[in-house]
């Protein structure tokens, strides 16, 4: 399993931030942090997370992606609007979301990391050993 690559191939992956409007698409109720999947003005898919993690968070992504590892790519949008949330739909992330007008602040987007399905690796793989 490859685990590093040159950073400027992970860099080309970059995309871009998130770009508003958002449309709501799901709550996701795993984990411990409020969290929802948007989708934005491009039409890409972004999971949001709410909470005092959402800078360090994408910090360390940065950190990781920079040295070559993999990590997802994250953005911090410290305030916006989601739309189309169906009335009485949030659960955990009512605190974050006003359900009313879709506002929100500090924010962690990231986008989906395409990962090979199906593979797995141990530490044990001579490719990784020292």
């Amino acid at each position: 399993a490859v685990i590093w690559q040159d950073p400027a191939a992970l860099a080309r992956e970059d995309k871009g931030a998130p770009a508003a409007p958002f449309r709501f698409d799901r709550e996701e109720t795993g984990g411990t942090s409020p969290k929802v999947v948007v989708t934005d003005a491009n039409g890409v898919t972004w999971f949001v997370k709410f909470g005092f993690e959402a800078k360090p968070e994408t910090f360390a992504s940065r950190i990781v992606r920079s040295a070559g590892y993999f990590a997802p790519i994250c953005y911090v949008v410290t305030d916006g609007q989601i739309q189309g949330i169906p009335a009485g739909k949030l659960k955990r992330a009512d605190k974050a979301i006003d359900e009313t007008t879709g506002r929100f602040s500090q924010a962690r987007f990231a986008r989906e990391v395409e990962f090979v399905k199906d593979a797995s690796w141990t530490l044990d793989e001579p490719t990784i050993k020292a």
